[in-house]
């Protein structure tokens, strides 16, 4: 990636303003498009599309690969006649400028639900033919069916996971369609004011989602299903305890022998709704910290090796027009600064963490190489 001066922005969407509850693809997507070309920034920042989760998240989901329902512009699909006035009025947050996320669970999806079963059938062959194209999408839409027919719960306790509501299935291959043919048109027009969008990819994904359904070989599980070890951060400075952060570490080794091929997709797909990635918790591509499943704290982790040049060099081959941001903070050694000068990748760096007096510090401004990205928020995903 060629690195030329430039600024910009870190907003994701949900936080722009809006009447329904959180920001999305509506008209507020565009004015804010609008502000940063006006102001002279080159670049639009956001956080993952994915679903969210209990917890408003986006980095735990249901899917890496599906978009977040709550981002669809309902007062679009009113201009369509999919939904009336009273409809979308009715599901208006109550507390002018804030974010109701628990609104939204209990309201958003039964109104995207209603809006797919008034699909003509022009859009249905639309849908159809879109999750033809786009299989990991078409996966996630099947996973969502099958967990509606499954009460709802986590794929590891369905009782008969062969279960489908049809209803469902539509409901989310319409949803989904909508998102990302929403984001296209939004994608389109920041393009057209100069403005690129970063997006970012966590690192891992979720234990109950869809990617460990379909892929449990791909990952580190016992017969049963069940993570033999999962993902966090050693004890530090911060956090006496390590962090521990649940989800199934990746097997690797199995990875490495069918070429990355989870990755190539999941890369690929991120590439089409950005115009670079930034790769979150890059060190845990050099070594990664593995605790045995079913500890209550991370100190009882190990460093494992992670995939490394191979990785890369996979990546880059396969997908030679992908701009890619390495998020290297953390306990970096010379062993993960090696990895990313290897892959050439940009990394970052965060004004706030260069006033430790403990030590020189190479986040002061007058210490930074040429390749990087600087913040001036208080962390990585700040600005």
């Amino acid at each position: 990636m060629q690195l030329h001066r430039s600024s910009g922005v870190l907003m994701h969407v949900s936080s722009l303003y809006g009447s329904d509850s959180i920001g999305g693809f509506g008209q507020e997507a565009r004015e804010f498009i609008d502000f940063l070309a006006d102001c002279g920034f080159g670049w639009w920042q956001v956080l993952p599309f994915c679903m969210s989760d209990e917890y408003n998240s986006p980095y735990k989901s249901f899917s890496a690969f599906g978009g977040n329902p709550y981002f669809v512009d309902i007062r679009r699909l009113r201009e369509e006649g999919l939904l009336s006035a009273a409809e979308v009025e009715a599901v208006r947050e109550t507390t002018p400028f804030s974010a109701e996320y628990g609104y939204l669970y209990r309201t958003r999806l039964d109104l995207l639900r209603r809006a797919a079963e008034r699909t003509d059938a022009a859009e249905r062959a639309r849908v159809a033919a879109f999750l033809t194209d786009n299989p990991y999408l078409a996966q996630f839409c099947d996973f969502m069916a099958r967990r509606r027919a499954n009460g709802d719960l986590p794929w590891y306790r369905w009782q008969d996971a062969a279960a489908r509501d049809e209803q469902e299935y539509e409901a989310w291959g319409f949803i989904q369609y909508r998102f990302m043919s929403q984001w296209q048109a939004i994608h389109d027009y920041a393009a057209h004011r100069g403005v690129k969008i970063l997006g970012d990819m966590p690192i891992y994904v979720s234990y109950d989602s869809c990617d460990v359904f379909a892929n449990r070989e791909q990952f580190l599980l016992d017969a049963a299903g069940a993570p033999t070890a999962v993902a966090g951060c050693p004890p530090d400075y911060f956090a006496r305890d390590g962090q521990l952060w649940g989800n199934p570490l990746y097997d690797w080794d199995r990875m490495r022998d069918d070429g990355y091929r989870w990755w190539i997709r999941r890369l690929s797909a991120a590439g089409k709704l950005y115009d670079t990635v930034r790769i979150d918790h890059f060190r845990g591509l050099e070594s990664y910290w593995a605790v045995p499943y079913g500890e209550t704290t991370a100190r009882s982790g190990h460093w494992r090796k992670g995939p490394g040049e191979s990785f890369i060099d996979t990546i880059k081959t396969a997908l030679p027009g992908l701009d890619i941001i390495a998020e290297d903070l953390g306990f970096m050694t010379p062993e993960v600064i090696a990895l990313r000068e290897y892959s050439g990748f940009p990394g970052m760096k965060v004004l706030q963490f260069a006033f430790d007096s403990r030590e020189p510090s190479d986040y002061l401004p007058h210490r930074y190489p040429t390749n990087c990205i600087c913040y001036t928020g208080t962390h990585d995903n700040a600005t």
